[in-house]
């Protein structure tokens, strides 16, 4: 009887296998991101989806084009993209994955947008394609990378919950390797370049300055935005039934 059993259920994993395959397949198109490690309140919604109604985030869940992503104040995210790039969201964020087209990875196009809060990118795969672009967005300026580490941060302007007027947006970007193009909105063809160990801040109506930090508000800066890495236990499972019968 153990026979019979073993062939019958042998016999059917190839059909099986092909629609798992297929199905992986479609899935797959879609997905830019997957979140490997999640603390706190984490809500999501996927643009396109049919319905304007937030969902809790959970670690192994795959993201695509156009989700849009909010961090309670007690709530933190770390995602792993195609193309190898981690961020970290930090609390109370509001981010957005705009576009993403891997292509060649060299030549990818990757926009995304920080209405408020914090993210820490690690962009591991350098664009070397002119045709190649990879945006980060907030109310203030427009970051421009092709691989390099950083810390954006766009606090939440005050009067955005009140009755009082909404302050001009803040934003200021910290390079710990690499480098980053920062065109200010208000002066969107006037790009500049920061390199590690410098911050790019813009604070109300002012220009945005550049200026070197002391190593460790460097070092400070990336530690807060870091969130703990648990890609390794999320992403990898042992059955302890495997093997048996």
């Amino acid at each position: 009887m153990k026979n019979d059993r073993s062939t019958i259920r042998f016999s059917l994993l190839p059909l099986l296998a092909l629609t798992v395959s297929a199905s992986a397949a479609r899935a797959e198109e879609d997905y830019i991101a997957r979140a490997v490690s999640v603390s706190g309140k984490v809500l999501v919604r996927g643009e396109g989806s049919g319905s304007v109604q937030m969902t809790f985030l959970k670690p192994g869940d795959k993201l695509g084009k156009g989700t849009i992503i909010n961090t309670s104040s007690n709530g933190a995210v770390k995602l792993l993209m195609t193309d190898r790039t981690i961020l970290d969201l930090g609390p109370s964020s509001l981010f957005k994955m705009n576009d993403y087209k891997l292509g060649n990875v060299s030549d990818r196009q990757v926009d995304m947008s920080l209405d408020y809060g914090q993210v820490r990118a690690s962009v591991n795969e350098k664009i070397t394609s002119n045709k190649g672009k990879f945006t980060i967005r907030t109310k203030a300026a427009t970051m421009g990378v092709r691989g390099t580490e950083f810390v954006v941060n766009a606090p939440i302007p005050v009067g955005a919950t009140g009755a009082a007027a909404i302050e001009p947006p803040k934003t200021s970007l910290t390079v710990m390797h690499g480098k980053v193009e920062v065109a200010d909105t208000a002066q969107p063809t006037k790009v500049v370049a920061v390199t590690p160990g410098f911050q790019f801040a813009k604070s109300g109506d002012s220009n945005g300055q550049v200026a070197q930090l002391p190593a460790q508000d460097v070092a400070r800066i990336k530690s807060e935005a870091f969130q703990k890495d648990m890609t390794f236990t999320q992403t990898v499972s042992f059955d302890a039934n495997s093997g048996s019968e």
